[in-house]
Parts: C-alpha cells; sequence; structure tokens
C-alpha cells in the first residue's frame, strides 16, 4: 500500500497536481519508516502496470489512479476521485 502511495503520488507530480515539496514531504515521511521509493525499481513496472488492471477503482478497462493535489487532499473533478492515467504516464 505505501509504495502504491508513492507510485500515485509521483505521478500527482509528474502531471503537475502535486508540487514537488509536497512529494518531497511525503518521500521523507516513508524514508522514516524505512519505505524508499527507490525499492520501486526492484519491481518490474510494466508487471506492476499489468497488475493494477484489477484495481477496484478500475471501469472500462482503464486503469485509474486516486491522484494528490497536496498532502492530505485528493485531487478531485465533478466528485470523481480517480483517473485514467496513460500508461507511459506510469511507467515514467
Amino acid at each position: 500500500v505505501a509504495l502504491g502511495i508513492l507510485v500515485e503520488a509521483k505521478i500527482s507530480k509528474f502531471l503537475g497536481i502535486l508540487s514537488n515539496e509536497d512529494y518531497q514531504i511525503i518521500e521523507s515521511l516513508f524514508l522514516k519508516l524505512n519505505i524508499s521509493a527507490q525499492e520501486l525499481k526492484k519491481y518490474d513496472a510494466q508487471a506492476i502496470v499489468n497488475a493494477t488492471k484489477n484495481d477496484k477503482k478500475n471501469q472500462a478497462n482503464q486503469i485509474k489512479y486516486v491522484l494528490l493535489k497536496s498532502i492530505g487532499l485528493v485531487y478531485q473533478n465533478d466528485k470523481q476521485f480517480a483517473f485514467p492515467v496513460n500508461n507511459k504516464t506510469v511507467l515514467e
């Protein structure tokens, strides 16, 4: 779950929704728990994307992610909290 939060935070930062400062705070808090974003490099990114296809947030074969606007606040639009993100973006 923690690595998933880091992934969604990083995607949010990449898309310009989450500030770099907030991302750094999130990353440092997880480091205090000995959970590092560097651990993500141990896993095959495409395998992770494939595994997320079964997530409960997905609809119509679209992988959806909860994106962060800031710490403690998710991005939302029209009462929607999960959004499709291009696989290419996720793999970066």
